[in-house]
């Protein structure tokens, strides 16, 4: 299970911020794309592990995570369309094949903090 090497490298992430910047933080949000291969039930069952395993100031750290649909550019009339599976065709104009524009999202969006 990978999601833990995920969890514990954004617990690495949040401890050196916390270090530069100081505070605690009482919860993260991170943006998961459909297809950056990580497990979003996986990564929020592992995340207290990795949280209680680094900073103090990450005890009892909450971790949301937003799930991005796959995006798609069409190469002749430049729409975008967001989709749950891989499409190969403009919806719009019927267009082939469309470029990825999103999904292979893994980022930090949002913090919440507490001042020490």
């Amino acid at each position: 299970m990978h999601e833990l090497s995920v969890a514990e490298a954004l617990q690495q992430q949040l401890s050196a911020w916390i270090k530069e910047h100081g505070g605690r933080v009482r919860r993260v949000t991170v943006e998961v794309g459909r297809l950056c291969g990580v497990d979003a039930a996986a990564l929020k069952s592992v995340w207290p592990v990795a949280a209680a395993s680094g900073d103090p100031a990450l005890s009892g750290c909450r971790l949301e995570v937003v799930s991005l649909p796959m995006r798609f550019v069409c190469p002749e009339c430049d729409r975008q369309t967001e989709a749950e599976k891989l499409v190969w065709s403009c919806p719009y104009c019927g267009a082939e094949p469309l470029r990825r524009a999103g999904g292979r999202e893994l980022m930090i969006k949002e913090l919440e903090l507490d001042d020490v």
